[in-house]
């Protein structure tokens, strides 16, 4: 029996420490999550203001790079944008602020573009409208004008026939 008992006591020992080692390695897990739980938040509490940033200055190179003889002042953007909120984290103001260039300078030159050719085409077509006016009055001049034949020739058939008739009657009397 010393021999089972011997066997005994070491599994349960075995047992004892791996349950031990589970445990404490389950404790310093946890320890190097939370420290890495709050490295990400530092990381991602700046990240987006930074990558809002970024594309601010991106819109700023952009439209200085596009300015085809256009002048923008662009030196007041970039003393308004030293006013926004630095301590935003999700850079919010930066993302608005950047949006609202982009629309000014890019989405409002795509509409007026649009705007233009708009204005192009609809002169085009008024244009064409005018000239199916003046042909459709043309038209009207001449069926006028036939109508009045027509009532001409009517008119002298009418007398035509009264004088026929007139003949006719003296001839029969």
């Amino acid at each position: 029996m010393t021999n089972t008992t011997t066997i005994i006591a070491i599994a349960i020992g075995l047992f004892l420490f791996l349950i031990i080692k589970k445990f404490s390695y389950s404790i310093v897990n946890k320890e190097i999550e939370k420290e890495n739980k709050e490295k990400e938040k530092k990381i991602d509490k700046n990240h987006w203001l930074k990558a809002h940033q970024k594309q601010l200055a991106i819109t700023i190179n952009r439209i200085e790079a596009e300015n085809k003889g256009e002048t923008y002042n662009l030196s007041i953007i970039k003393k308004l944008s030293n006013f926004l909120d630095r301590d935003d984290s999700w850079g919010s103001e930066f993302q608005f602020y950047d949006k609202l260039i982009s629309c000014y300078y890019f989405d409002f030159k795509k509409i007026k573009e649009n705007n233009e050719y708009l204005k192009l085409d609809f002169e085009f077509k008024k244009k064409q409208l005018k000239l199916k006016e003046n042909e459709l009055e043309q038209k009207q001049q001449e069926l006028e004008l036939r109508e009045a034949r027509i009532i001409k020739i009517e008119s002298a058939q009418k007398i035509l026939n009264s004088e026929l008739v007139e003949k006719i009657n003296k001839e029969i009397d």
